[in-house]
């Protein structure tokens, strides 16, 4: 019989992490959100919530019909980039000098500012909104790929991607990366070691040898990940980061708790929500919602051309924004969106009974996107390097139907992602490395 190989881990973390872990939070603790809806459903409902997410844990395995193209690529180590340092100190310094810009004229909240980013679109903010992706994407090549620089070189290219990005994070997620570039600076063998497995089958075990350089390093980790997280929050909700933390004290560690499973918790309502609209209770309409992205790109066109085509601006325009107004006990803001999740973006989008075959046809699209990235690695991913990998390519998650806005960061950033993992692929001069050389290559940075 033949053995079934997890290829594609990345989905079953973020099964548990979006969905499993939140629910079972919510069950256990018997959390009620005072923002967010939570109804209850019916049998047949959650039986087909399991398929949907069924469907989903079926690509995390190597099954041939799931399968387009060929069914493995060859594990070779791919050949060395040699990095253009002076192109990449170049390209920062110019975004380095767009942050600045854009954090001096209150740039960083346009997420979640009253005024649409179309209704003054400059250079600048253009910059200032795209710049950000392409340089979290030259984070993840020099975190995961091999290339050939000197340490020197990195360290200069890794502050600048440090301030680069902390200059233009609009949020917690993009200040994760921010700690990453930290990690990356400051020990980047041990991040390699963690990110990478030592052997096939075996990840590196993290406590074993425990050292104080260790543990100083786990303390920094600690510490940047609190301040990335404060940071994120404080520009989100347009406050100090002493005001942030004062609250988590004067709230006590019940409030804080609370705080984190509700934000845990966002794509799990969304499915519950979704399957209790959609499925439960039927109301219909997924017609109109997956012409909604459609429609904002024609009214994105319209203004990058410079309005030769008068359009309005839609009210709901992306599934994000219905999705808010479908889970929100109270939809107070007229701008701000929460992304429905990788299921719940499909059922708010399709018929019930197309929902399935629609998130099956995305997945065989995204693991072949994901494969291809795997194979340029400088070698294979452990479960931390795993948990990296979901939140660098978080976007292919939030909401996949969104990519219909077409005049868009996300999907300037998708293609991004395909560009690096359908981009050259030439093997090393020998392939048949012997095991002290695959190890050597794989465990060394920078």
């Amino acid at each position: 019989m033949k053995t079934i190989r997890l290829a594609n881990p990345v989905l079953l973390l973020y099964l548990l992490y979006t969905y499993i872990g939140p629910a079972a939070l919510n069950f256990l603790t018997g959390y009620e959100s005072e923002i967010y809806l939570n109804p209850s459903n019916g049998v047949f409902s959650w039986l087909y919530a399991v398929l949907l997410l069924g469907i989903v844990g079926a690509f995390a395995f190597d099954f041939d019909f799931l399968t387009i193209g060929p069914r493995s690529l060859p594990r070779v180590l791919p050949s060395a980039w040699n990095l253009p340092v002076p192109t990449l100190i170049v390209f920062l310094s110019i975004v380095l000098g767009v942050g600045i810009t854009g954090a001096a004229l209150g740039l960083a909240r346009w997420r979640y500012s009253g005024e649409a980013l179309s209704s003054s679109l400059d250079l600048t903010t253009l910059l200032y909104v795209l710049a950000p992706n392409f340089v979290e994407m030259l984070l993840f090549i020099l975190i995961f790929f091999r290339y050939v620089a000197r340490p020197i070189s990195i360290r200069v290219i890794l502050v600048l991607v440090v301030a680069c990005l902390s200059l233009t994070a609009t949020g917690i997620g993009p200040m994760v990366s921010v700690l990453l570039a930290c990690v990356a600076f400051l020990a980047p063998d041990t991040l390699r070691r963690w990110l990478f497995r030592v052997s096939d089958g075996a990840s590196v075990a993290v406590f074993e040898g425990i050292t104080v350089r260790k543990l100083l390093f786990a303390a920094v980790t600690v510490i940047l990940g609190a301040g990335a997280y404060v940071i994120g929050d404080a520009i989100k909700r347009d406050v100090a980061p002493l005001d942030v933390i004062a609250e988590m004290e004067a709230g006590g560690k019940g409030a804080f708790a609370e705080y984190l499973i509700g934000r845990l918790s966002v794509h799990w309502y969304s499915l519950v929500v979704a399957v209790h609209e959609f499925v439960d209770v039927d109301v219909g309409g997924q017609f109109d919602h997956l012409m909604a992205p459609l429609g904002n790109a024609w009214f994105r066109f319209s203004t990058l051309t410079g309005g030769w085509m008068p359009s309005e601006r839609p009210l709901n325009g992306s599934l994000g924004r219905l999705n808010y107004n479908l889970i929100n006990r109270y939809p107070l803001s007229e701008r701000e969106g929460s992304s429905p999740g990788l299921i719940a973006s499909f059922l708010i989008a399709f018929p019930v009974w197309l929902a399935p075959f629609a998130l099956t046809a995305y997945l065989a699209v995204y693991n072949g996107i994901q494969k291809r990235l795997r194979q340029r690695m400088a070698g294979r991913l452990s479960w931390v390097g795993e948990s990296v990998l979901l939140e660098f390519t978080s976007i292919f998650f939030d909401s996949p139907v969104d990519f219909l806005l077409i005049f868009d960061p996300m999907v300037i950033t998708a293609i991004g992602w395909m560009a690096l993992g359908y981009g050259s692929r030439e093997a090393a001069p020998d392939a048949r490395c012997d095991a002290e050389d695959v190890e050597r290559l794989r465990v060394k940075v920078i």
